[in-house]
C-alpha cells in the first residue's frame, strides 16, 4: 500500500505555526468541491451539453439564459426566458457549474453569443433589447482583489466551522468540570442578556443528544428535559459546566461567514475563551481578534447578531435564491436608483450596483457595475454580502 506525503503547503503551513486540523480541512473541503463539481460535469456532457468555466465578470458576451429572450418569426421577442430544452438546439449552448459549500451543484445554462445567434437581451428594469445596446462596465484591479480576499476567505471560514465544533463536540463539551475563568464568562453572558437557544439546537448536535432518526420538527423533542435531568442529578461544579456548555452552544449557533468580516464584542470574547481553554484558531478566525473593538461595544454586538440572523439561513443558497431582507437601499442613493429585495442593489443608467461593506476598512461602498442584476446577486453571493 502506497502512503501519500503530505503537500508541501501542509507542511510549510504546520511548520509556520498553522493548524493542521485547519490546513486538512480546508484541503477535504476543497476536494469534496471538486468531485462534486466533476460529477456534474460529467451528466453534462453525457448529455450533450458543452461545458465552459463559469464567465469573468468583465465577460459581456456570455449570458444566462434568464438574460436572453428567443425572438419569434414576426421578429419580436418572446416574453419569457428559453428553457434549457428550447435553447438546446442553439450553437452557443452551454452551461458551466458552481459548487457552494454545503450545497448541492449549480448548473447554469448560458448563450455563449446572444447577439450572433439572433437572440434578443432581456434587461432587468423590464426593457429587452440587443446585446449590442447593453451596456456596462468593468471592476477595478482593487475590487477584484479585495473580491479575490473575501471568496477565500469565506472558504476558509466554512472550514474552520468544521473544525471548531469537531474540538467543541470531542473536547470541550466532553469535559466534566469547568475551565478557568468560567465564573466569569457566564456572568459577563447574563450582565449583556445572552441567553441559550430555545430548543438547544446546537448543543443537542454536537453532544449528539438529539434524536437523529426522527422528523426534523421532532429531533429536538425531549432534549430540554434531558438538560434538567442532568442538572437535577449533577454536582455543583458539573452544573456549572453544564451551564457554560449551553451558553457556548449558543454563541457558536450564531456565528457565520459575516462574522470574520464584522464581529462584535461577544464574538471576540467567545472565541478569546475558545483559545484560552485550548482551541488552536484559524488564520481567518484570528481576524477576528485582531479587528478593534468598537466605543459601543454592547450596542454593536446586538447590530452585529442581528444581521447574523438575518444573514444565517442564507449563506449557503444560490445567489439568486435569497429571500428579502429588512434592508432598503441607503437614503443617499441616486434619484433614480431602483431598490431590489434581497440585497441592497440598485440599477443606474442601465447598470447594476450594490452596495458592498469593505472588510479592511468597513466603509460602505457603490460596488459595481454588473450587467444585470444575477452577475451582482453572484458576487455578492460570493464576498459574502448577503
Amino acid at each position: 500500500m502506497t502512503t501519500r506525503r503530505p503537500s508541501r503547503t501542509f507542511l510549510r503551513t504546520v511548520k509556520d505555526g498553522g493548524s493542521a486540523e485547519h490546513v486538512a480541512q480546508r484541503a477535504r473541503d476543497e476536494k469534496a468541491r471538486q468531485q462534486a463539481r466533476d460529477l456534474a460535469v460529467a451528466a453534462l456532457v453525457e448529455a450533450g451539453v458543452t461545458v465552459i468555466d463559469r464567465p469573468g465578470y468583465e465577460d459581456k458576451t456570455i449570458k444566462d439564459l434568464r438574460e436572453i429572450r428567443m425572438v419569434k418569426k414576426d421578429g419580436d421577442p418572446k416574453v419569457n426566458p428559453p428553457t434549457e430544452k428550447e435553447h438546446a438546439t442553439c450553437p452557443g449552448h452551454a452551461a458551466y457549474v458552481t459548487v457552494y459549500s454545503g450545497s448541492d451543484p449549480h448548473v447554469t445554462y448560458v448563450c455563449t453569443n446572444p447577439k450572433a445567434n439572433g437572440h434578443a437581451l432581456y434587461s432587468w428594469n423590464g426593457e429587452t433589447r440587443l446585446p449590442g445596446q447593453q451596456s456596462g462596465g468593468g471592476m477595478t484591479e482593487e475590487q477584484k482583489a479585495e473580491r479575490k480576499t473575501l471568496i477565500a476567505n469565506n472558504k476558509a471560514w466554512d472550514s474552520a466551522e468544521t473544525v471548531r465544533r469537531a474540538w467543541l463536540s470531542d473536547s470541550f463539551l466532553t469535559r466534566t468540570t469547568p475551565p478557568k475563568g468560567a465564573e466569569t464568562f457566564l456572568a459577563l453572558a447574563v450582565a449583556h442578556g445572552e441567553h441559550t437557544e430555545t430548543s438547544h439546537e446546537t448543543y443537542a448536535n454536537l453532544t449528539r443528544q438529539g434524536d437523529q432518526d426522527a422528523a426534523s420538527y421532532q429531533r429536538y423533542w425531549g432534549v430540554t428535559s434531558k438538560i434538567e435531568a442532568r442538572a437535577n442529578a449533577a454536582a455543583p461544579r458539573q452544573v456549572l459546566m453544564l451551564a457554560l456548555a449551553l451558553i457556548v452552544c449558543e454563541w457558536e449557533s450564531t456565528l457565520n461567514r459575516n462574522t470574520w468580516r464584522r464581529p462584535a464584542d461577544r464574538d471576540r470574547r467567545y472565541l478569546n475563551a475558545l483559545i484560552g481553554w485550548g482551541y488552536k484558531p484559524s488564520d481567518v478566525e484570528r481576524l477576528i481578534i485582531a479587528q478593534p473593538e468598537a466605543d459601543n461595544a454592547q450596542a454593536d454586538g446586538h447590530e452585529a447578531d442581528n444581521a447574523q440572523a438575518d444573514n444565517a439561513e442564507a449563506d449557503n443558497t444560490e445567489a439568486d435564491e435569497h429571500e428579502a431582507d429588512e434592508h432598503e437601499a441607503d437614503e443617499h442613493d441616486d434619484d433614480d436608483a431602483e431598490p431590489t429585495e434581497g440585497l441592497r442593489a440598485y440599477q443606474k443608467d442601465g447598470e447594476w450596483w450594490y452596495r458592498h461593506t469593505s472588510p479592511v476598512t468597513g466603509e460602505v461602498r457603490p460596488r459595481g457595475p454588473f450587467g444585470s442584476q444575477p452577475e451582482a446577486l453572484a458576487d455578492a453571493q460570493e464576498v459574502g454580502d448577503v
